[in-house]
């Protein structure tokens, strides 16, 4: 014998379905009548019979309000028709007028050579070795325009005929003039290239250029070294190698991140194009000192089912389209990623992951992934092993504005309501995603413009609200909350509202249809 129905439950579960916008059925009260009176026989009819009238009786006021309700739609979507309500975890609207920005270097700070010295050794963290000069000749004073990632000093004269330079820079000699001379000499364990400008002039330009084994940030690829360069200008050749052979490291060498310090976390998966999914590493040195990856790291992976899946990681000297080293700065957030991306395929069976370590290329100690169980998952393509491609790891920084195949690496869509009035403000949503197979953060908060086609001046131009959005991993997408103050002059009719990211996302656009309309 069927229970008896619960119609509190099922009047509870339909009013949550009318504010989702769902219409009733009409014959919703008939059938719900009809299934009480036909539930467990009279004697539950008798049993229950006061709670069946009280129950119809609310149906029938419930339908009463729904008549009243549809009576006057058309009083209550007058205001409700300009906005959206909203949907979950979308960034709130703030109206933030974008203010022009150049390109800013680090700012100059003029101080004494061993001040300078302790400065960047204290602050320039995504390059190791860190050398300068331990000997310089006397009555010069350091111009730091060091950044996090790289070496700037310039120590100078009163005067400004005496000058030397060291930065960590890519090498591009100049070209060789008349009277030029380039040698390659042996220097710090390795071979530089020495430049004399013109050999004719005691004091003139000198340059080397040189690779310290190790670790540089600003380097694209990675696993090629720190390339620095020392010139000078008023020092004979004899002056200029005393300087060069004192070049020393001023901190230690940093070791290679280990268990301990360095924190791995593993968000949950979003599908990409073809189904294909991209493990997202995120890494963060939660330590007080930097730490380096030499090599891509190899993972290891455990699901639930049992299978597993190694990676092996790719040494410096292989050929990968990737970073192949990088330095991990102390910080309270993901400063890098490694990947592993899972192949696409038309089977319905996921694979669940269970735990997760990364193995550093030269390191014995593995880092553990924290992962939720059960929030990551993949399709089952093959075997184990097959379903991945290798490994890749890099910095997080601003996403690409175009791939290499074309693709744009943000996809946009716009959530609309479908009447605006005139002299209102058109409340919507866009929603950024990226379609890339590498995880970004925005540097800064780019800007965009919203546009309406009308012939009078619809539009307007702000900072995207992207303060709080972190990390986008490969699949995953970001709403935000937009506004558009509309004219009471804007013609009703149908319009097309244009929505586009400024440079260097120029080629992140999109559009959507909105009607404006008085009714």
């Amino acid at each position: 014998m069927h229970p008896p129905l619960d119609i509190e439950e099922r009047l509870r579960r339909h009013a949550t379905g009318y504010r989702r916008d769902t219409d009733p059925s009409a014959g919703f009260h008939a059938s719900v009548l009809t299934r009480v009176d036909a539930v467990g026989g009279p004697q539950a009819r008798s049993a229950f019979a006061p709670r069946q009238l009280a129950a119809a009786a609310a149906i029938a006021v419930f339908v009463g309000l729904l008549a009243v309700g549809f009576a006057r739609l058309h009083g209550v979507t007058q205001s409700a028709k300009h906005g959206l309500t909203p949907g979950v975890n979308v960034i709130p609207w703030v109206a933030i007028a974008p203010t022009p920005v150049a390109p800013t270097l680090p700012s100059p700070i003029t101080t004494s050579p061993d001040q300078a010295r302790a400065l960047i050794a204290r602050t320039v963290t995504g390059a190791s070795p860190l050398v300068l000069p331990a000997y310089l000749p006397s009555g010069l004073n350091a111009t730091v325009r060091s950044s996090s990632s790289s070496v700037d000093v310039t120590y100078a004269s009163a005067a400004g005929d005496r000058q030397v330079r060291i930065a960590t820079v890519a090498p591009s000699p100049p070209a060789q003039g008349p009277h030029a001379l380039r040698t390659l000499p042996a220097f710090r364990g390795g071979t530089a290239s020495y430049q004399v400008e013109d050999d004719t002039q005691l004091a003139g330009r000198r340059l080397l250029f040189w690779v310290e084994p190790g670790v540089w940030n600003d380097d694209p690829v990675g696993g090629r070294g720190v390339p620095y360069i020392l010139s000078s200008t008023g020092l004979t050749d004899a002056e200029f190698w005393q300087i060069a052979n004192s070049v020393a490291p001023i901190a230690p060498v940093a070791r290679l991140c280990g268990i301990g310090q360095v924190d791995v976390t593993l968000p949950g998966t979003h599908p990409l194009d073809g189904g294909q999914a991209v493990l997202t590493f995120l890494l963060r040195n939660r330590t007080g000192t930097p730490c380096g990856v030499i090599g891509v790291p190899g993972t290891t992976m455990h699901f639930t089912d049992g299978s597993e899946v190694l990676l092996a990681g790719h040494y410096p000297s292989a050929a990968e389209v990737s970073r192949q080293s990088l330095m991990l700065s102390p910080s309270s957030v993901p400063t890098a990623f490694v990947t592993a991306a899972a192949q696409g395929c038309a089977s319905t069976a996921h694979r669940f992951l269970h735990d997760a370590v990364l193995q550093p290329v030269g390191n014995a100690e593995s880092l553990p992934v924290a992962v939720r169980q059960g929030s990551v998952a993949i399709e089952v393509c093959g075997t184990a092993q097959g379903a991945f491609e290798a490994t890749r790891m890099g910095l997080l920084e601003p996403p690409v504005p175009t791939e290499k195949n074309g693709t744009a690496a943000i996809a946009m869509h716009l959530r609309m309501p479908a009447r605006v009035g005139p002299g209102t403000t058109l409340r919507y949503e866009v929603t950024l995603t990226n379609r890339s197979t590498t995880p970004f953060l925005f540097g800064g908060c780019p800007s965009f413009v919203e546009s309406l086609d009308s012939s009078e001046q619809t539009r307007g131009h702000y900072l995207l609200n992207c303060g709080r959005m972190g990390v986008v991993i490969p699949g995953a997408s970001v709403t935000f909350a937009m506004a558009l103050n509309l004219p009471a002059s804007v013609p009703t009719g149908r319009h097309t509202l244009t929505w586009t990211m400024d440079m260097p996302y120029s080629d992140a656009a999109t559009q959507a249809p909105v009607t404006v309309t008085t009714d």
